[in-house]
């Protein structure tokens, strides 16, 4: 009780602790909830129809597709060699192909 109390006076004295205090756990709450979600959302997927499974492989593959057209301009403006960035690039699509694997 008495490290409650101690606890408390901390933060009376510290009015800024207590307010990023009440932010950290309303973030936590928020990314359990997320993690429920999330959850929630993994066990339906098998249950979807494919024209549902078919769109979520659509925006995996156009995520896919921002992400690897950023890492080709960046490596270009480092000034690599042109066949290195694609072979880099050509490395990362099977990770993309196992995703949407996943998701069939």
């Amino acid at each position: 009780m008495e490290l409650l109390n101690t606890i408390r006076d901390w933060f009376i004295e510290h009015p800024a602790a207590l307010n990023i205090a009440k932010y950290l756990i309303w973030l936590f709450f928020i990314l359990i909830v997320l993690q429920f979600i999330k959850r929630q959302l993994r066990k339906n997927v098998a249950h979807t129809p494919a024209r549902y499974k078919s769109q979520k492989i659509i925006e995996i593959a156009w995520q896919a597709q921002l992400r690897l057209c950023r890492r080709y301009q960046r490596l270009m403006q480092r000034g690599k060699i042109r066949n290195v960035v694609i072979v880099a690039i050509a490395r990362e699509m099977p990770h993309v192909y196992t995703e949407c694997a996943q998701i069939w």
